[in-house]
């Protein structure tokens, strides 16, 4: 049974912007994902009882924070003790799971405010990892001293490298090893070092970073496996080992959600772009008000280059570039009873292309005439 203080999503339209967002961009472009997974955990619980259910709360709570913070330790912070102790006071929604292969007992599934979560975490001093997060492309080759091989999305070692990527926040994708990949790579070029080949074939899946990783059985001595990220320009390198696979692939991505995160994260003193902002927009449940936001958001004298950026449910995100400062643009299309109604500031920002996005939120309040405030 699923207990939850909000609506459904509306998925039929929500598939239905999907479409005409990709539409309106051109078969190049893509919709970043949306970020639901960052804000939800599973407990194991062997009963329903309230006590049992508190505690869930606050374990699914430490989850959470990790994936938002991108930090192993953020629940051992002190800043988040108040909102751990809290946790209730988060939650959304929760539903109990029956036991699946997987899972072999029931799970509750908690899922909590995005918004209020997120100003309780810059209020309590802890960072925030923005999103979206950058999609990663990862290649595996592997050496067991009997053959050379890559992973495939379906082996229980790909599943523990999936679902670490899941617990951490990021979206790791394994390559379809298809005819293409395969004519194009080979489990010896990554073995080798040779990663050439590798970052020509990932165009393709056009992902934000390529992964590769060189996993070798050393005896009994067990796994080695040699990482190498490439993000922008930029390339990473590291280490792990195992007695298993799947436990040096998961040390492997723990440290790839940690580096992204160290990289990403905004910094105490880091500049925000002044020129460039997103535009949040809530009470967006149809596409007739998909459409007459758009037309309101183009024709701001506030605004140029505007373009959508996310669709969740009920919600519509646009990123658009100021024609002078942005508290000033967010006042004018928010001004004289118009179809936006501003809500507080939370200081929110969000990466995009390496800069720093400040989030403006906003409701909008469908009234008989959308022109745009001069």
């Amino acid at each position: 049974m699923r207990h939850s203080a909000s609506t459904s999503p509306h998925l039929a339209l929500l598939r239905a912007l999907l479409m005409a967002l990709w539409a309106s961009w051109g078969a190049g472009a893509a919709l970043a994902a949306a970020p639901d997974g960052l804000y939800t955990a599973r407990i194991p619980v062997a009963t329903g009882g309230d006590e049992e259910r508190k505690a869930a709360f606050r374990k699914a709570l430490e989850q959470v924070l990790v994936k938002l913070t991108g930090r192993r330790e953020a629940a051992g912070d002190p800043r988040a003790r108040s909102l751990l102790d809290h946790a209730e006071r988060w939650v959304t929604e929760y539903r109990y799971l029956a036991p699946t292969e997987a899972d072999s007992g029931y799970l509750l599934e908690v899922r909590f405010q995005p918004q209020g979560l997120r100003t309780a975490l810059r209020k309590a001093g802890l960072p925030l990892w923005p999103s979206p997060r950058p999609t990663v492309l990862a290649w595996v080759a592997v050496d067991d001293g009997g053959e050379r091989r890559f992973l495939e999305a379906g082996e229980p070692a790909a599943e523990v490298l999936r679902r670490t990527a899941e617990n951490r926040g990021l979206e790791v994708m394994l390559p379809l090893l298809d005819l293409e990949d395969r004519s194009r790579v080979q489990p010896a070029d990554l073995l080798g070092g040779f990663d050439e080949g590798v970052r020509k074939a990932s165009g393709r899946y056009a992902p934000d970073a390529v992964l590769a990783a060189a996993a070798k059985r050393r005896g009994d001595a067990g796994w080695r496996l040699a990482w190498r990220l490439y993000l922008d320009d930029a390339r990473l390198d590291w280490k792990t080992s195992g007695t298993r696979l799947d436990q040096a692939l998961a040390a492997g991505i723990h440290t790839l959600a940690d580096r992204l995160a160290q990289r990403l994260t905004p910094a105490s003193g880091r500049a925000v772009a002044s020129d460039t902002l997103l535009i949040s927009v809530e009470g967006i449940d149809s596409m007739a008000a998909f459409t007459q936001l758009r037309a309101y958001l183009e024709n701001a004298s506030a605004l140029q280059g505007v373009q959508p950026w996310r669709v969740l449910p009920g919600r519509a995100v646009f990123r658009a570039t100021v024609t002078g400062d942005p508290e000033a643009a967010g006042r004018a299309l928010a001004g004289h009873g118009g179809p936006l109604e501003a809500l507080p500031p939370t200081n929110e920002v969000e990466s995009a292309g390496g800069r720093l996005l400040p989030v403006q939120y906003y409701r909008w309040v469908q009234p008989a005439t959308v022109e745009p405030t001069p």
